[in-house]
């Protein structure tokens, strides 16, 4: 009987895997062609409160990366004119160099910022690159230092009745907290509470979550304990970022 399960959850196991496929791209910079694995399907069982994707998925998603010019991949659908203007912003030496040596993510955040795209999206960029040195501690808290900068000017330009402010408010306070900078977090997160729109158990339940970690001087990441999996409400707008997802084998 044991080895029966035991052959039942192997054959299972690898349904809840992440699954990718190699994708064929070509660069629009250089014409440089590579092949890169995309991920596919995924299945996560939960979110930190720093909005990254726990369970078996890869967050965050591949982007891929040109090998000849470091150009990051992120729109299959870039206008000529903009193509014609981020060309020597790649080639330049300054982006070449850290291309080289940095997260994808990181890239992808200095090509927005070149592009003047809003500090929302570059900030979850700067995030997005925390999460792929979290072996790295010194490096990940500087970006995420880049992502605490570009949600505070997000926020400078919203107005807090915005429909983006309350979750913008939110993360930038779970990123000082990741920071050690208490009393600002603090702050930002009694700054929301006490709005009198800030209605929403699911976010008040947030609330209380940082500031139990906050009075613990835990810096750490941390779980989403409820809801598990939020609605799609709850989590950031869409980065202007489009991955092609590869058809799978007719």
């Amino acid at each position: 009987m044991f080895r029966y399960w035991l052959l039942v959850l192997l054959v299972a196991l690898p349904a809840f895997a992440v699954n990718s496929l190699e994708q064929h791209f070509t660069c629009p910079v250089c014409g440089q062609e590579w092949s890169e694995r995309v991920e596919t399907s995924a299945h996560p069982t939960g979110l930190r409160l720093d909005l990254r994707q726990v369970g078996d998925i890869q967050d965050p998603p591949t982007l891929p990366q040109c090998p000849q010019c470091r150009f990051v991949y992120f729109s299959e659908n870039l206008a000529p004119a903009t193509l014609d203007k981020l060309k020597p912003f790649i080639k330049r030496q300054d982006y070449q160099l850290f291309a080289a040596k940095s997260p994808t993510y990181f890239s992808l955040a200095q090509i927005q910022q070149f592009l003047k795209a809003p500090p929302r999206f570059v900030a979850q960029s700067y995030l997005r690159a925390a999460w792929q040195v979290e072996d790295k501690p010194l490096v990940s808290t500087r970006y995420l230092a880049y992502a605490e900068e570009q949600l505070a000017r997000a926020l400078d330009g919203m107005l807090p009745t915005d429909k983006d402010y309350l979750n913008t408010a939110l993360l930038r306070g779970e990123v000082l907290r990741r920071l050690e900078r208490w009393d600002d977090a603090v702050s930002q997160f009694r700054s929301v509470a006490t709005r009198p729109d800030f209605q929403d158990p699911r976010r008040k339940y947030i609330v209380e979550q940082e500031l139990n970690w906050i009075e613990r001087k835990d810096h750490q990441p941390q779980i989403m304990r409820e809801p598990t999996v939020p609605e799609p409400a709850m989590l950031p707008d869409p980065q202007i970022i489009s991955i092609r997802k590869p058809k799978p084998p007719q």
